[in-house]
Protein backbone atom coordinates (compact mmCIF):
# COMPACT_ATOMS: atom_id res chain seq x y z
CA UNK A 1 0.00 0.00 0.00
CA UNK A 2 2.81 2.39 0.92
CA UNK A 3 4.64 1.75 -2.35
CA UNK A 4 1.39 2.31 -4.26
CA UNK A 5 0.96 5.73 -2.63
CA UNK A 6 4.55 6.68 -3.48
CA UNK A 7 3.99 5.66 -7.11
CA UNK A 8 0.71 7.59 -7.19
CA UNK A 9 2.35 10.77 -5.87
CA UNK A 10 5.13 10.44 -8.42
CA UNK A 11 2.58 9.97 -11.21
CA UNK A 12 0.63 13.05 -10.13
CA UNK A 13 3.81 15.15 -9.94
CA UNK A 14 4.82 13.96 -13.38
CA UNK A 15 1.44 14.71 -14.94
CA UNK A 16 1.36 18.23 -13.50
CA UNK A 17 4.90 18.91 -14.71
CA UNK A 18 4.26 17.58 -18.22
CA UNK A 19 1.02 19.51 -18.72
CA UNK A 20 2.62 22.70 -17.47
CA UNK A 21 5.82 22.62 -19.53
CA UNK A 22 5.15 20.40 -22.57
CA UNK A 23 2.85 20.85 -25.58
CA UNK A 24 -0.51 19.15 -25.01
CA UNK A 25 0.09 16.50 -27.69
CA UNK A 26 3.26 15.48 -25.88
CA UNK A 27 2.08 15.99 -22.30
CA UNK A 28 -0.68 13.38 -22.62
CA UNK A 29 2.02 10.73 -23.09
CA UNK A 30 3.66 11.74 -19.77
CA UNK A 31 7.20 11.18 -21.12
CA UNK A 32 8.88 12.59 -18.00
CA UNK A 33 8.87 10.99 -14.56
CA UNK A 34 9.61 13.56 -11.88
CA UNK A 35 11.40 12.81 -8.62
CA UNK A 36 10.20 14.24 -5.32
CA UNK A 37 12.78 17.01 -4.91
CA UNK A 38 12.86 18.67 -8.32
CA UNK A 39 13.10 22.46 -8.25
CA UNK A 40 12.24 24.40 -11.41
CA UNK A 41 13.97 27.78 -11.18
CA UNK A 42 13.15 28.90 -14.71
CA UNK A 43 11.42 27.07 -17.55
CA UNK A 44 8.81 27.86 -20.17
CA UNK A 45 6.54 25.64 -22.19
CA UNK A 46 8.29 24.35 -25.29
CA UNK A 47 11.86 24.62 -24.01
CA UNK A 48 12.00 20.87 -23.35
CA UNK A 49 12.17 19.19 -26.75
CA UNK A 50 11.93 15.57 -27.84
CA UNK A 51 13.32 14.23 -31.10
CA UNK A 52 12.06 10.75 -30.22
CA UNK A 53 8.99 9.95 -28.12
CA UNK A 54 8.48 6.33 -27.07
CA UNK A 55 5.89 6.74 -24.34
CA UNK A 56 5.52 7.19 -20.62
CA UNK A 57 8.54 7.81 -18.41
CA UNK A 58 11.20 7.73 -21.10
CA UNK A 59 12.90 10.53 -19.18
CA UNK A 60 13.44 10.09 -15.43
CA UNK A 61 14.41 13.37 -13.79
CA UNK A 62 15.55 13.58 -10.18
CA UNK A 63 15.17 9.93 -9.22
CA UNK A 64 17.32 6.82 -8.79
CA UNK A 65 21.10 6.84 -8.42
CA UNK A 66 23.53 5.06 -6.12
CA UNK A 67 22.32 4.59 -2.53
CA UNK A 68 23.90 6.28 0.52
CA UNK A 69 24.88 9.41 -1.40
CA UNK A 70 23.62 12.61 0.15
CA UNK A 71 21.80 14.74 -2.41
CA UNK A 72 20.67 18.29 -2.91
CA UNK A 73 17.56 19.25 -4.85
CA UNK A 74 17.44 18.44 -8.54
CA UNK A 75 17.43 21.85 -10.22
CA UNK A 76 16.29 22.90 -13.67
CA UNK A 77 17.10 26.39 -15.02
CA UNK A 78 16.44 27.12 -18.70
CA UNK A 79 16.91 30.76 -19.68
CA UNK A 80 15.12 32.62 -22.49
CA UNK A 81 15.84 31.17 -25.92
CA UNK A 82 17.61 28.13 -24.46
CA UNK A 83 16.47 24.54 -24.85
CA UNK A 84 16.95 21.04 -23.47
CA UNK A 85 16.75 18.32 -26.12
CA UNK A 86 16.15 14.61 -25.52
CA UNK A 87 16.91 12.04 -28.22
CA UNK A 88 15.60 8.93 -26.46
CA UNK A 89 15.70 7.38 -23.01
CA UNK A 90 17.50 9.19 -20.20
CA UNK A 91 17.90 8.81 -16.45
CA UNK A 92 19.12 11.92 -14.66
CA UNK A 93 19.53 11.01 -11.00
CA UNK A 94 18.57 13.15 -8.04
CA UNK A 95 20.71 16.06 -6.95
CA UNK A 96 21.66 16.95 -10.53
CA UNK A 97 21.54 20.58 -11.66
CA UNK A 98 20.88 21.49 -15.29
CA UNK A 99 21.46 25.10 -16.32
CA UNK A 100 21.03 26.33 -19.89
CA UNK A 101 21.87 30.02 -20.20
CA UNK A 102 20.48 32.46 -22.77
CA UNK A 103 20.21 30.91 -26.28
CA UNK A 104 22.23 27.84 -25.25
CA UNK A 105 21.50 24.14 -25.74
CA UNK A 106 21.94 20.95 -23.73
CA UNK A 107 21.25 17.80 -25.74
CA UNK A 108 21.02 14.30 -24.27
CA UNK A 109 21.48 11.24 -26.48
CA UNK A 110 19.58 7.96 -26.28
CA UNK A 111 20.25 5.58 -23.36
CA UNK A 112 21.81 8.34 -21.25
CA UNK A 113 22.48 7.82 -17.55
CA UNK A 114 24.07 10.12 -15.00
CA UNK A 115 24.37 9.39 -11.30
CA UNK A 116 23.69 11.80 -8.44
CA UNK A 117 24.85 15.39 -7.90
CA UNK A 118 26.06 16.22 -11.40
CA UNK A 119 26.17 19.80 -12.70
CA UNK A 120 25.67 20.71 -16.34
CA UNK A 121 25.95 24.37 -17.30
CA UNK A 122 25.78 25.53 -20.90
CA UNK A 123 26.26 29.07 -22.15
CA UNK A 124 27.03 27.55 -25.54
CA UNK A 125 26.24 23.88 -26.25
CA UNK A 126 26.60 20.60 -24.40
CA UNK A 127 25.85 17.59 -26.56
CA UNK A 128 25.89 13.94 -25.48
CA UNK A 129 25.93 11.07 -27.95
CA UNK A 130 24.14 7.77 -27.35
CA UNK A 131 24.86 5.20 -24.62
CA UNK A 132 26.72 7.52 -22.28
CA UNK A 133 27.32 6.64 -18.62
CA UNK A 134 28.25 9.28 -16.05
CA UNK A 135 29.20 8.75 -12.41
CA UNK A 136 28.29 11.04 -9.53
CA UNK A 137 29.53 14.56 -8.79
CA UNK A 138 30.55 15.41 -12.34
CA UNK A 139 30.79 19.01 -13.54
CA UNK A 140 30.51 20.14 -17.15
CA UNK A 141 30.70 23.88 -17.76
CA UNK A 142 31.06 25.56 -21.16
CA UNK A 143 32.15 28.91 -19.70
CA UNK A 144 34.74 30.37 -17.37
CA UNK A 145 31.95 32.39 -15.79
CA UNK A 146 34.01 35.61 -15.77
CA UNK A 147 36.17 37.49 -18.25
CA UNK A 148 39.87 36.60 -18.13
CA UNK A 149 42.54 38.84 -19.69
CA UNK A 150 46.07 37.76 -20.60
CA UNK A 151 48.43 40.68 -21.28
CA UNK A 152 45.37 42.87 -21.62
CA UNK A 153 43.74 40.63 -24.25
CA UNK A 154 40.39 39.02 -23.50
CA UNK A 155 40.66 35.23 -23.42
CA UNK A 156 38.00 33.12 -25.11
CA UNK A 157 35.79 32.19 -22.17
CA UNK A 158 33.18 29.95 -23.78
CA UNK A 159 33.14 26.86 -25.98
CA UNK A 160 30.96 23.80 -26.56
CA UNK A 161 31.36 20.44 -24.83
CA UNK A 162 30.76 17.54 -27.21
CA UNK A 163 30.62 13.94 -25.96
CA UNK A 164 30.59 11.08 -28.46
CA UNK A 165 28.82 7.72 -28.28
CA UNK A 166 29.53 5.02 -25.66
CA UNK A 167 31.53 7.28 -23.36
CA UNK A 168 32.00 6.56 -19.65
CA UNK A 169 32.84 9.53 -17.45
CA UNK A 170 33.75 8.40 -13.93
CA UNK A 171 32.81 10.19 -10.72
CA UNK A 172 34.27 13.56 -9.63
CA UNK A 173 35.41 14.54 -13.12
CA UNK A 174 35.40 18.10 -14.45
CA UNK A 175 35.04 18.91 -18.16
CA UNK A 176 35.68 22.48 -19.24
CA UNK A 177 34.86 24.63 -22.25
CA UNK A 178 35.85 23.39 -25.69
CA UNK A 179 36.27 19.76 -24.63
CA UNK A 180 35.40 17.03 -27.12
CA UNK A 181 35.45 13.34 -26.23
CA UNK A 182 35.60 10.77 -29.03
CA UNK A 183 33.47 7.60 -29.15
CA UNK A 184 34.20 4.78 -26.74
CA UNK A 185 36.45 6.73 -24.37
CA UNK A 186 36.75 6.27 -20.61
CA UNK A 187 37.55 9.21 -18.32
CA UNK A 188 39.01 7.98 -15.05
CA UNK A 189 37.82 9.17 -11.64
CA UNK A 190 38.72 12.68 -10.54
CA UNK A 191 40.11 13.80 -13.88
CA UNK A 192 40.03 17.41 -15.07
CA UNK A 193 39.64 17.46 -18.84
CA UNK A 194 40.63 20.70 -20.56
CA UNK A 195 41.44 19.58 -24.11
CA UNK A 196 39.97 17.60 -26.99
CA UNK A 197 40.30 13.78 -26.83
CA UNK A 198 40.18 12.91 -30.52
CA UNK A 199 41.18 9.21 -30.48
CA UNK A 200 38.34 6.73 -30.01
CA UNK A 201 38.48 4.03 -27.32
CA UNK A 202 41.02 5.89 -25.20
CA UNK A 203 41.49 5.79 -21.43
CA UNK A 204 42.15 9.29 -20.12
CA UNK A 205 43.02 10.41 -16.60
CA UNK A 206 44.81 12.90 -14.39
CA UNK A 207 44.95 16.61 -13.62
CA UNK A 208 45.06 17.83 -16.29
CA UNK A 209 43.84 14.71 -18.08
CA UNK A 210 46.21 12.87 -20.41
CA UNK A 211 45.98 9.71 -22.46
CA UNK A 212 46.77 6.59 -20.41
CA UNK A 213 45.89 3.78 -22.82
CA UNK A 214 44.52 3.17 -26.31
CA UNK A 215 42.24 0.42 -27.66
CA UNK A 216 40.04 0.48 -24.54
CA UNK A 217 36.58 -1.07 -24.38
CA UNK A 218 34.09 -0.98 -21.52
CA UNK A 219 30.70 -2.44 -20.61
CA UNK A 220 27.95 -1.31 -18.24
Amino acid sequence: MFEFLIDLKSFIRSILFCFRYLPLSLAVKVPIKLGKNVKVEKLRRGQLKFNKVFGRYQIILGDFGSPALQCFDTTLYVDDGASIIFNGFAIIAEGTSIRADYLSVIEFGDNFYCNKNCYFRSSNRIKFGDNNLLGWNITMNTTDGHSVYINGVLKQNSGPILIGDNVWVSSFCVLGKGVEIADGCVISQGSIVTKKISSCHTLVGGVPAKVISYNVDWKR
